[in-house]
């Protein structure tokens, strides 16, 4: 079933129910793989992101969790979102991190823009 994006906090029950597993899910597989976010301080588990050999994939994960936890309630996913920036160091994704958050349509415009044929096989 379809979310609208744009609109945080109008979403189904049945989108409810998958937001709320992807948030389990997200969780237990961040404390599989040793990274509780929530007892580790921003800091501590973005050093732990940064040196990690999947870093990339971990801040994206933590992009899309964010996500999710914003369409269930709309800012909870503000947490996440600040400690994939904490551990990101490609400036690009933390623009666009930027730009989502502040409902900047015309920068997300502008950083697709930006990168649009340079990314192949997307």
């Amino acid at each position: 079933s379809a979310v609208d994006i744009s609109n945080p906090g109008l979403v189904r029950n049945d989108d409810r129910f998958a937001f709320g597993f992807q948030d389990k899910l997200y969780a237990e597989a961040f404390l599989e793989y040793g990274l509780d976010v929530t007892t580790l301080n921003a800091q501590q588990a973005a050093e732990r992101i940064k040196t990690s050999v999947i870093r990339t994939h971990l801040v994206v994960a933590l992009d899309d969790w964010a996500g999710g936890r914003d369409q269930l309630q709309r800012g909870t996913g503000a947490a996440l979102r600040a400690l994939a920036d904490l551990a990101d160091d490609e400036l690009w994704r933390r623009q666009l991190r930027r730009a989502v958050t502040q409902g900047n349509r015309a920068e997300i415009e502008k950083l697709a823009r930006s990168v649009k044929g340079k990314m192949k096989g997307y």
